[in-house]
């Protein structure tokens, strides 16, 4: 059988390729069988995430290796590490394609002549040069509302993807390009149907401590009778798959187009608020992702117009 591997030999016929399965099959069960058990996880951890993917079939041994949530934990933190030291940091690059741009909050965005966006991960060198093309999910075209989605954040991996380009659809996904897996957030409970007329900014974040992901949404409602205007924090927990809320106060206005900087396991929101002598005060606003808490750091003092002066 093993003579007919050879070149210029007859082809394989499939009881011959059958038996030579077999026999590789046991050799390589045989080798694992070898293997210290304290050893695995140690070669596990060095190996791409693709790659795990596929040995989780290999058997149920390593399977919940792969899957334990101390293994991922220290997988993404070597994969951190040997980026760092051998410079193999990788950007995301959104890439869209258009005839004609317009205004909108976030920029220049296509709300004409669009034709197509791709998604592409680069090398963080000068070059930036290419490490693949990411193939976006087929599923999640058919939902949007929007020509495109907008990248709103990143963490560890994770893309957050938002539908408001050109309106806001409360449209929002979790997509992990690498195992080309996504989850479907539901609809946040602040919306124009439920609340008015309001702008809003949306990050991501980790709980380190949780291991738990987390959506964070600042919202700036507008025309609130008898109190002006309103700022609420939602956050929607992977772990648990529902949104919370919190109320900022006194309220603070978050300027959507800054989006966010997660930071020691907190996003920050650059935001203005009126003092009682109604001068403007500029401060940083933080959402610890962790204790689901706010924390405000207060910027230094501007000569500004006042509140009721104050351009829009």
């Amino acid at each position: 059988m093993w003579e007919d591997c050879y070149e210029g030999k007859s082809q394989l016929n499939p009881a011959s390729i059958s038996k030579l399965c077999s026999s590789i099959n046991h050799v390589f069960q045989n080798w694992l069988e070898s293997l210290p058990e304290e050893l695995i996880p140690d070669i596990l951890i060095r190996l791409p995430i693709k790659s795990l993917i596929r040995f989780t079939s290999v058997s149920k041994s390593w399977s919940s290796t792969i899957k334990n949530p101390t293994f991922i934990r220290t997988h993404l933190t070597h994969t951190r590490n040997s980026n760092h030291q051998n410079s193999t940091h990788l950007i995301l690059i959104h890439n869209v394609s258009n005839e004609g741009t317009s205004k909108h909050n976030y920029g220049e965005v296509p709300l004409s002549g669009f034709r197509e966006n791709s998604y592409s991960l680069h090398y963080d060198n000068t070059a930036v040069t290419e490490h693949c093309k990411i193939e976006f999910p087929i599923a999640l075209k058919k939902m949007m509302k929007n020509p495109c989605f907008r990248v709103a954040g990143t963490c560890n991996g994770l893309v957050l993807l938002a539908d408001d380009v050109c309106r806001d659809a409360y449209n929002f996904v979790l997509w992990n390009p690498s195992i080309r897996k996504y989850v479907i957030l539901p609809k946040p409970t602040v919306m124009s149907s439920t609340h008015g007329k309001h702008e809003a900014s949306v990050g991501l974040g980790y709980d380190v401590i949780n291991n738990d992901y987390e959506v964070v949404r600042v919202t700036f409602l507008m025309d609130i009778p008898g109190n002006g205007f309103r700022t609420l924090v939602q956050y929607y927990s992977l772990a648990t798959g529902s949104w919370g809320m919190l109320r900022v106060h006194p309220p603070c206005v978050v300027n959507a187009t800054r989006g966010q900087v997660l930071v020691n396991g907190a996003l920050h929101w650059f935001a203005i608020r009126w003092a009682d002598d109604h001068k403007m005060k500029f401060m940083v606003m933080g959402f610890d992702v962790g204790s689901e808490s706010l924390r405000e750091i207060l910027l230094p003092e501007i000569d500004c117009c006042p509140r009721d002066t104050a351009s829009t």
